[in-house]
């Protein structure tokens, strides 16, 4: 059963979709979609949202970034924060829909090399590299 969903947003506009909002969450796991432009404005927003779920006992996160236009390295220092706590308690953070800015970004910096990138691209990408 899913718990009722969770927003957090710095900047919350009724045209742009929340930039960060808990999708799902359970006993253990919680899925946290961004979208936009996420940067060091809503990065202590993505960290309290984060330790709201770990207080929550909840060890298994994913990050659903399909949706992210641009991130900065603020926000890249968060979610590497919170991916050594949750290795330090037995958890993971996964990140999923990985579009190109994000990966650019994450292999300027090598930790595409120690964060968990999981399932597939963005589908917003796949027409460029089809063809």
């Amino acid at each position: 059963m899913s718990a009722p969903t969770l927003e957090h947003t710095a900047h919350h506009d009724r045209e742009q979709p929340t930039p960060l909002t808990t999708v799902a969450a359970d006993n253990t796991r919680a899925c946290i979609r961004l979208c936009g432009e996420i940067d060091a404005a809503l990065a202590p927003a993505l960290s309290g949202l984060v330790d709201e779920h770990v207080a929550a006992d909840r060890r298994y996160l994913r990050l659903e970034m399909s949706a992210v236009t641009f991130m900065d390295t603020t926000v890249l220092g968060v979610i590497l924060a919170a991916h050594h706590r949750l290795l330090r308690s037995r958890g993971t953070l996964i990140l999923t829909g990985v579009r190109k800015p994000v990966s650019r970004l994450l292999g300027i910096t090598q930790l595409d090399q120690e964060l968990f990138v999981s399932g597939p691209r963005s589908d917003l990408d796949a027409a460029t590299t089809s063809s």
